[in-house]
């Protein structure tokens, strides 16, 4: 296995999740802007919603983050030591790393927007 074969895969997309997911936890926007932040509809309601689910969106996406780095790195281990030829096996890094964010961004927008709900029934 190559560095390239390390690095790109699932691990790439859990480290770029849990950058995104330091920076917006350190670094909040102060109030609701158009550029940066967790942009929904129901986040934007007001200030108090739009803090409630950047902090959660930050969070989970810290959590995912190192989710995906461990997944990925035991995945490579894994590859490794399966008999498959060297095509087959950057074609699965491919599919890993792009089902990855597919399977992670839905399911950030599913969870805060449920933690939104939850925390501010009326």
């Amino acid at each position: 296995m190559t560095l390239k074969d390390w690095i790109f895969g699932p691990q790439m997309m859990g480290a770029l999740f849990l950058l995104i997911g330091i920076v917006t936890y350190y670094f909040p926007a102060k109030k609701i802007t158009t550029w940066y932040g967790f942009k929904t509809p129901s986040s934007r309601n007001n200030q108090q919603t739009w803090d409630v689910a950047n902090r959660f969106a930050a969070v989970f996406c810290i959590k995912a983050g190192i989710i995906l780095i461990v997944g990925g790195i035991l995945i490579n281990l894994l590859v490794t030591n399966m008999l498959m030829p060297h095509k087959t096996r950057q074609l699965l890094h491919i599919i890993l790393f792009m089902g990855s964010g597919v399977f992670i961004g839905p399911l950030l927008i599913v969870a805060t927007e449920k933690h939104i709900d939850k925390t501010f029934k009326e």
